[in-house]
């Protein structure tokens, strides 16, 4: 089956493997993390349980639990390297994902809810027009969908996923879902554990939760209208966190191992 669409959603922050799609149930307390693990309904595969939702639906996504990156273990950096497939040059001069799908597939390229913005770098964050030239610079697309269903989760990342779902309904060709503009005094995944960071616990009580209502919901009903078949979701982070547990509870940035969820399309589902 071709893909003719896709959805990425860039998971600000970056997740920790261990915590959510790659744990360790049997390492010591320092490396395993407070959550555990729960079935889903692929036999053998089990991921955090603050995704319950998610579980159910394993069979239409496979968890790529190698993903790495060498570049700067800096927000800025792993998502111009993860937006454009670029390791070592963080210039503007290289196209997004999204760009190229627009140049090769004819369609257009929508940012939703907008552009990622200060996350302690200096470095582009690989959404500009690069090479291609303005004709396929991404769309800025501002998102308030108050039609958004109630499972998609009363937030702006649920909002911004069912948008995503309309936007390739009616065409679109790739369609990139910010969930946060920002690490600093927000929740998001950069659970350092202390402020401005993120603490652990919010992956359990915010995050997780933001997450899995509008991952699964994107999932369903991508599913129920016939177009996962052709439109790959990928869900993916700028790098992982560190095995160690650092002395304020949380998780500090690690390129060397993360977890990345891709399904749709000609991806097969139910693996890892």
């Amino acid at each position: 089956t071709p893909a003719n669409n896709c959805i990425l959603l860039m998971m600000v922050g970056g997740p920790s493997q261990l915590d959510t799609f790659d744990m360790k149930p049997n390492a010591p307390s320092e490396i395993r993390g407070p959550f555990r693990p729960i079935k889903t309904n692929v036999p053998g595969i089990e991921i955090s349980e603050i995704f319950p939702r998610t579980a159910r639906h394993a069979d239409k996504f496979s968890i790529i639990r190698s993903m790495y990156h060498n570049g700067a273990a800096v927000h800025d950096a792993g998502h111009h390297v993860m937006q454009t497939g670029r390791l070592f040059e963080y210039d503007v001069e290289h196209p997004s994902f999204g760009c190229v799908t627009s140049k090769v597939c004819g369609g257009k390229h929508v940012v939703l809810p907008g552009p990622i913005g200060a996350t302690g770098g200096n470095m582009p964050h690989g959404e500009g027009p690069g090479f291609l030239g303005e004709a396929f610079a991404p769309t800025m697309l501002a998102c308030d969908d108050s039609s958004a269903p109630a499972r998609y989760g009363d937030n702006q990342f649920g909002r911004s996923c069912y948008q995503a779902l309309k936007q390739v309904q009616s065409g679109t060709r790739f369609v990139t879902v910010n969930m946060f503009s920002t690490v600093f005094d927000e929740l998001t995944w950069d659970m350092h554990g202390a402020k401005p960071f993120t603490p652990m616990s919010a992956y359990r009580d915010v995050v997780g939760p933001m997450f899995d209502m509008a991952y699964s919901s994107l999932l369903e009903d991508l599913a129920r209208t016939g177009l996962l078949s052709n439109t790959m979701v990928i869900a993916l982070g700028e790098f992982g966190r560190t095995p160690q547990i650092n002395a304020a509870g949380g998780r500090d940035h690690w390129t060397q191992c993360y977890s990345v969820l891709a399904g749709g399309g000609p991806l097969r589902g139910g693996t890892i």
